[in-house]
């Protein structure tokens, strides 16, 4: 481990950055600040590396950090530094992936915030996938549409039985999960959840936050099994857009999203007793709740009114 004022002639001080001294001598201030690193380095342990197939070939630390360009230092972010087998400093425990330092000045997310966002759980579900899409993607946080997306994938198409009950009971434990995110091609988990009529899946649902859809009304019509459809039923979705339009007392908003009224995952139990309430809350909005009732009463748990 190096102090930073012990490579820079600076007045930052903290002990979490790790390489080949000649390497952490090319990271200024500005380097260091612009890209996170420092703030990263001031709570968990940062690795500074060469770029595998580096253009300079290098046999000693010494050459290596000497001739290798700023553009071909990779930076990596972890909880845990360890020495391996072969006296190699490496990263342990929970890590974010590896990027370069143009990506890190572009990078949305700080190196910071990406390992602040992951956990031991994560790490180890990713080893049980042990695929290279996962653990390419598991850089980011579980809660990242990658990771969950192509688990859930993985877990549909190719995981053996055993994996797929110490992956599911994994998911389980994990609170921080966000199902209704889509992948490249616009489709949520929870969609793919559908698709699958997988029951084990479904179970991850349960007690989670899930919004309405209207491409999981497609999918809810496709289901052919019918126990799988009656515990779909059992799901509770929110159907934010209606609850927006009604926020914003416009009628022309509640028409552009009233086939929710239709869908078969709403309930008048649930979702017509929640409007309602959100309804008769509204402030000097009488015109638009005698409008809303009028239209879209029977809906709703009317006996409320």
């Amino acid at each position: 481990t190096m102090k930073i004022q012990n490579v820079q002639q600076n007045n930052t001080n903290f002990q979490g950055l790790h390489g080949n001294k000649r390497i952490l001598k090319k990271l200024t201030p500005e380097i260091l600040q612009k890209t996170g690193i420092q703030e990263c380095a001031d709570s968990f342990e940062v690795l500074v590396t060469p770029k595998k197939g580096c253009r300079v070939p290098c046999f000693f630390g010494a050459i290596c950090g000497l001739f290798t360009p700023l553009e071909d230092l990779m930076i990596q972010a972890g909880k845990k530094v360890e020495k391996n087998k072969n006296g190699t400093t490496v990263l342990s425990g929970a890590t974010t992936l590896q990027y370069s330092l143009e990506e890190l000045k572009d990078y949305k997310r700080s190196l910071i915030v990406e390992i602040n966002s992951m956990s031991e759980d994560e790490l180890n579900i990713s080893k049980t996938l042990d695929l290279e899409m996962v653990q390419k993607s598991f850089g980011q946080s579980l809660n990242s549409t990658d990771f969950i997306s192509k688990a859930i994938d993985y877990l549909i198409d190719n995981a053996s039985n055993d994996e797929r009950q110490e992956v599911i009971a994994k998911l389980k434990k994990l609170t921080n999960i966000d199902y209704n995110k889509v992948d490249e091609n616009g489709i949520s988990v929870v969609e793919k959840i559908f698709n699958s009529e997988d029951t084990e899946l479904l179970e991850l649902l349960k007690g989670k936050k899930l919004n309405y859809s209207r491409d999981l009304d497609y999918a809810y019509n496709r289901i052919e099994n019918d126990r799988f459809k009656k515990q779909v039923n059992e799901l509770n979705f929110e159907f934010v857009d209606l609850e927006d339009a009604i926020k914003a007392f416009s009628m022309r908003a509640v028409e552009e999203c009233k086939y929710g009224f239709k869908s078969p995952l709403f309930k008048m139990e649930y979702n017509g007793a929640k409007l309602l309430h959100l309804v008769k809350s509204l402030k000097q909005a009488w015109r638009f709740q005698l409008d809303f009732k009028r239209e879209y009463g029977r809906y709703l748990s009317e006996y409320l009114w």
